[in-house]
């Protein structure tokens, strides 16, 4: 979480995670979605913007999905189209209508292949 480029990231994450250093190192491992890929996850939808501070967290877990052969389909936003962090939430962006489209695509092609 070092390298998350997120306000507040650090109250957040003790606020979750504990204040105890002991317990909060665990329960991170326990939190952490990277830490948690096996072999019988569903096909995941990643989707996120560069403008996002926590776009390399997005870009990692993309890449341990890939590296345990999990189906990915990603939707990654440039700097310029509007997608920070809760961007999904303005609907009124084209960026969220364009990944609330592509959210329904995914589920489509999941329920037509039983995922």
């Amino acid at each position: 979480m070092s390298d998350a480029q997120f306000p507040f990231i650090r109250i957040f994450a003790r606020s979750f995670l504990g204040d105890d250093p002991r317990s909060y190192v665990r329960n991170a491992k326990l939190a952490s979605p990277i830490r948690q890929i096996s072999r019988d996850l569903p096909p995941v939808w990643l989707c996120a913007g560069r403008g996002d501070g926590l776009f390399v967290q997005s870009e990692a877990y993309t890449g341990a999905l890939e590296n345990q052969s999990i189906r990915c389909r990603t939707l990654f936003f440039s700097e310029d189209d509007r997608a920070h962090h809760g961007f999904l939430f303005c609907r009124w962006l084209r960026s969220s209508k364009i990944a609330v489209a592509a959210a329904r695509e995914f589920l489509r092609d999941c329920a037509a292949i039983d995922c």
